[in-house]
């Protein structure tokens, strides 16, 4: 059965290595390709508050999404945050995304981008609003498929409303 979930329910999750069951870390964000609209790393911070450090997981070094904890191959697949190339480029869920406006390819305001929705592969499936400025079944479900994107931009979500449930 596929689980469909928010990216805040990972928040704070463990990280566990499957060669050892240690814990690596705890899920502080995910980073989202705005290419392929997937999860391309975890994001979890190393050092105390002087010395913190942000480290990247890579999703291909996922194993299992899981409900309860995120087990990856190693921990050997931890690279610092620079060394990802999709780091530059990626956006955050929770300090970029959330809160970001989605608008229409016409213009229209749509809404607010609560959250993004994953599957247990680590794929976006689908946004979570926060408030919808539109009426129909949006206005209801608080929800749009991820097919809908016409581009996931720095600024802000572009919709093609005609791939919107009427």
């Amino acid at each position: 059965m596929e689980i469909i979930r928010l990216s805040a329910e990972l928040k704070d999750k463990p990280i566990v290595s499957m060669v050892d069951g240690k814990i690596i870390a705890k899920v502080k964000d995910l980073l989202v390709d705005p290419d392929t609209r997937t999860i391309s790393a975890i994001l979890f911070e190393e050092g105390g508050i002087l010395s913190r450090q942000a480290k990247l997981i890579p999703s291909d070094a996922v194993q299992v999404w899981g409900v309860d904890v995120i087990l990856i191959t190693s921990a050997d697949a931890v690279v610092p945050k620079e060394q990802l190339e999709c780091s530059r480029r990626c956006l955050t869920v929770g300090t970029q995304l959330k809160g970001r406006a989605i608008v229409s390819q016409d213009g229209k305001q749509i809404g607010e981008l609560n959250d993004v929705v994953i599957d247990d592969q680590g794929v976006v499936v689908g946004y979570d609003l926060s408030k919808v400025s539109i009426e129909g079944p949006v206005a209801k479900s608080k929800r749009i498929g991820v097919d809908a994107t016409h581009a996931l931009g720095p600024d802000v979500l572009v919709i093609d409303q005609a791939r919107l449930p009427e």
